[in-house]
């Protein structure tokens, strides 16, 4: 019984998300009216072009 008598050892958890959820927003270049997308993206980084959302 030597191997059970021990409690199990608890793994390290994350305390914080190390990313954040990033909606993107289309706006149209006529009318200039934006739509989002239903659901948001996981991510640290998004590039499209030549602007950065961090």
């Amino acid at each position: 019984m030597g191997r059970f008598s021990k409690p199990p050892v608890s793994k390290w958890k994350r305390k914080t998300k190390s990313t954040k959820r990033l909606g993107i927003l289309y706006t149209c270049t006529v009318c200039k009216k934006s739509k989002g997308i239903k659901k948001a993206i996981r991510t640290s980084r998004l590039e499209i072009g030549e602007k950065v959302a961090k």
